[in-house]
């Protein structure tokens, strides 16, 4: 079996493929971004493995770059994990065509190549942005979609497709909505807990939209990788959806009595006490958003969530050493 991993050399595509190394699976990753562009050579790891990954950097937007049979095993079996993704809320608004592109079209060129060639299972990256608009306060993977954006819109119509292809062409899918995740290998990400982290180590102001009182599920890109792993494996008898969360309201920055911030996990973890921090009146975006993963974890058999605090610390520990 092989792991074919789209958007491979992302911040959640990196993690996972580093821990597949690690656990001696074959994994072929494809990425728009260059084998140069892409950090894997100063990696220890991917030296020590480097019989057992395979590089291609393709554009999944040009249908010249989608030639399969490069991509998966002739006798089938190959587990594909869907991570390539135009992913920001505010990015897919300003350009939802070259969105949909993306997010769209090239999911299903991906699925219908993965059913052509006997795919063992299609892992697709979904979002909590599908059921960000839920008047639950913590939705369950069965709460029915309700997108507050293009960006949920889309990533609800993808899960679709999946469930299409399963029903159609008996494709084994599972979409995997993510809350927001975070952790090492994320220099790129613009995201609260990676902006906030950037702007602490550099001595800048951690900048606070809104008035910080709303609420974000934080998990720890370890966990995530851990649900993409088990969700890979698992057998499937119908179009699963899974949510990969901590299912716990983190305020960005002023929490309710007796819990901690956001802001306040990292100037935890980073140490010397608090540090500048600053309210821009800007819109802060969806007040709450957290999804109850409890299904999920009972289902994939994956543990307890890492807790913000020792999740910050890996994350903090990370930046310091990626700055040397």
């Amino acid at each position: 079996m092989r792991w074919v991993i789209t958007g491979g050399a992302g911040f959640i595509g990196k993690n996972l493929v580093l821990e597949l190394l690690n656990r001696f699976q074959h994994v072929l990753v494809i990425d728009k971004l260059s084998w140069e562009e892409s950090g894997y050579e100063d990696i220890e790891i991917v030296k020590d493995f480097s019989g057992q990954l395979t590089y291609l950097q393709r554009d999944l937007t040009k249908s010249i770059d989608l030639d399969f049979s490069e991509w998966f095993s002739a006798d089938g079996g190959d587990v594909i994990v869907h991570l390539a993704a135009m992913s920001g809320v505010k990015e897919c608004s300003a350009v939802p065509l070259s969105a949909f592109y993306i997010n769209l079209e090239a999911t299903f060129s991906l699925l219908d190549g993965a059913a052509d060639f006997g795919a063992k299972c299609f892992v697709y990256a979904s979002s909590g942005a599908v059921v960000a608009g839920s008047p639950m306060e913590c939705p369950t993977e069965i709460s029915p979609p309700r997108p507050a954006n293009v960006y949920g819109s889309m990533k609800a119509a993808a899960e679709q497709l999946c469930r299409g292809f399963h029903e159609e062409r008996g494709l084994s899918t599972a979409a995997l909505r993510f809350s927001n995740v975070y952790g090492p290998h994320s220099a790129h990400k613009t995201s609260a807990a990676h902006a906030f982290i950037r702007s602490a180590l550099s001595g800048k102001p951690m900048e606070v939209h809104g008035d910080g009182k709303q609420t974000r599920d934080f998990v720890f890109v370890g966990d995530v990788v851990a649900a993409i792993i088990a969700a890979g494996t698992f057998a499937y008898d119908d179009a699963k959806v899974f949510h990969v969360s901590s299912g716990v309201h983190t305020a960005l920055f002023k929490a309710s009595e007796g819990s901690k911030s956001l802001y306040d996990e990292i100037c935890d973890a980073i140490g010397d006490g608090e540090r500048p921090f600053a309210l821009v009146d800007e819109s802060p975006g969806v007040h709450q958003a957290a999804l109850n993963s409890e299904f999920t974890r009972r289902m994939l058999c994956i543990g307890a969530p890492t807790p913000i605090s020792s999740g910050m610390t890996d994350t903090v520990r990370w930046y310091r050493g990626s700055e040397d």
